[in-house]
């Protein structure tokens, strides 16, 4: 566990330190087990921030169940626009890369929605080629595989208001004019993206509201949390007609750190994983539901900072925030798989589910 700055409740392995080579920033890990049970990890990284027009997605691979890692390699990369965080969704044997282009003038308000897959495990992908209609212009998360065998992701996108003709500039990221970002999800019928359409359009004149994640608690009624930006909160929705129709976004009692969470479904538990606090990035817990999302009895840290600091590139940097948590359940394994990031190292934890049952 060399140069890791994070006091941690389980084992950690570094994925990989952006922060010691070229790539520059590193962010939001997404991690996922492979039909030949290789592990997964997509990184969005390049260039020395974000939004910036060398950010591109590079891949690692993990052989030994998460023990070690193969060196960053570029995955998908655009010449003349940035890329964006990108989704995993791995279903009967293939596995589907969502990935994201946009221009950085105007911040995240031109974002294009591509789709690649791969059917030998992650190691190719096909070219990316545009979601249909609608859904080729929203930042698809986590997919979810319906009680009705429909496939369902929460989405977001950026509308601009106002400031027609402005540009993004990063200093003191100050926007355009009115950029908002809005909720919603995309439905595909029948497993097919061919049928792929965006549905709801959940906002909040107060708030951006973004990042979302559902679990669907019973069959037909869904629920969906999102960042909230400014509020300290997280948002909830809810679908009783598996994601057809949405109620208001509405704020609850959790507390977040103005980030991405995610959600995960175990029988009938709901997993949350979050930054619990209503300022700062300063630890990951795992929470546990068993009653939709209702209360949270179960709560299990996952990582903490050690001291407050600023991410620097040496090896005795102290990071500013951890933060970004991703993963999945793996029953065969026992254990949930977490990666999630300081800003310039990706890491992975298992966390056994005895630990919550």
């Amino acid at each position: 566990m060399n140069n890791i700055a994070l006091a941690t409740s389980y084992p950690v392995q570094v994925i990989h330190n952006f922060g010691e080579g070229h790539f520059g920033s590193a962010r939001e890990p997404v991690l996922r087990r492979m039909q030949d049970g290789s592990l997964l990890c997509f990184h969005y990284t390049g260039g020395p921030w974000e939004p910036h027009d060398e950010n591109c997605i590079v891949r690692t691979i993990s052989l030994d169940d998460g023990k070690t890692w193969s060196q960053p390699e570029v995955i998908f990369n655009h010449p003349r626009r940035a890329t964006w965080g990108p989704e995993l969704f791995a279903e009967d044997g293939k596995v589907m890369a969502f990935v994201h282009t946009f221009n950085t003038d105007r911040w995240y308000g031109e974002m294009k929605t591509f789709l690649a897959i791969s059917s030998d495990s992650g190691r190719t992908f096909t070219e990316p080629s545009m979601m249909p209609g609608p859904s080729g212009n929203v930042v698809m998360r986590r997919t979810i595989v319906l009680s009705n065998g429909d496939w369902l992701t929460p989405c977001y996108w950026q509308e601009h208001l106002s400031g027609f003709t402005n540009e993004f500039t990063r200093e003191g990221f100050s926007q355009g004019g009115e950029w908002r970002f809005r909720v919603g999800v995309v439905r595909a019928n029948n497993q097919d993206w061919k049928t792929a359409n965006v549905v709801g359009r959940l906002e909040n004149e107060h708030c951006d509201l973004w990042e979302p994640n559902a679990v669907e608690i019973a069959p037909g009624h869904i629920v969906m949390f999102m960042r909230a930006s400014g509020t300290g909160v997280l948002y909830r929705a809810e679908s009783l007609d598996y994601g057809r129709s949405w109620s208001e976004a509405v704020p609850t009692d959790i507390p977040n750190a103005d980030t991405k969470i995610t959600l995960l479904k175990i029988r009938n538990k709901t997993i949350l994983l979050n930054n619990p606090t209503s300022r700062g990035r300063s630890r990951i817990e795992l929470w546990v539901s068993d009653d939709g999302c209702e209360n949270w009895a179960t709560r299990i840290e996952v990582a903490r900072l050690k001291t407050q600091g600023r991410a620097g590139v040496n090896e005795h940097y102290i990071p500013a925030m951890v933060c970004y948590p991703d993963g999945f359940v793996d029953e065969a394994q026992e254990s949930i798989y977490v990666a999630f990031e300081d800003g310039a190292c990706h890491y992975m934890a298992k966390i056994p589910l005895a630990d919550f049952r």
